[in-house]
């Protein structure tokens, strides 16, 4: 297998944990969060939540992983985990829920106020994003 092939595979298996997060995550918001503040405010603090964990994985993940990435690598790796959150929540939701596709769409509308969108787009920036950061933070120690 291919450093690269090896580096994604690896990745693959550490976004097993994206949705066991971002289920934990809505339970608490719908349980917790939302009672206490609101549903929207509620909403817009769990994704604020969900894409911090979310970093926080991803730079586990890349500062063991060994030697600095190339970019293409972690773009490789961002649309890797985009394409499998996609998928999970169409197979999830979709098929095991039953949710209709339409209904399904209308979350990914931030025009309509909707924020999952912003949740997809930072798992696929989160690899390329946590390693610009980790560089800042290696050059000013």
């Amino acid at each position: 297998m291919t450093r690269r092939g090896s580096f994604l595979l690896k990745g693959a298996l550490v976004w097993l944990l994206m949705p066991v997060a971002a289920i934990t995550n809505g339970a608490l918001r719908d349980l917790v969060l939302a009672p206490l503040l609101g549903e929207r405010a509620a909403e817009i603090l769990g994704v604020v939540v969900l894409l911090i964990v979310i970093y926080g994985v991803t730079a586990v993940f890349l500062t063991r992983a060994g030697p600095r990435r190339r970019s293409a690598d972690l773009w490789a790796l961002g649309f890797l985990w985009m394409v499998l959150t996609i998928a999970f929540e169409v197979v999830f939701f979709g098929v095991f829920l039953s949710v209709p596709v339409p209904q399904l769409l209308t979350a990914y509308n931030i025009f309509a106020g909707e924020l999952w969108i912003v949740v997809v787009v930072g798992v696929l920036l989160a690899p390329r994003l946590v390693q610009v950061g980790l560089r800042l933070i290696r050059q000013r120690h």
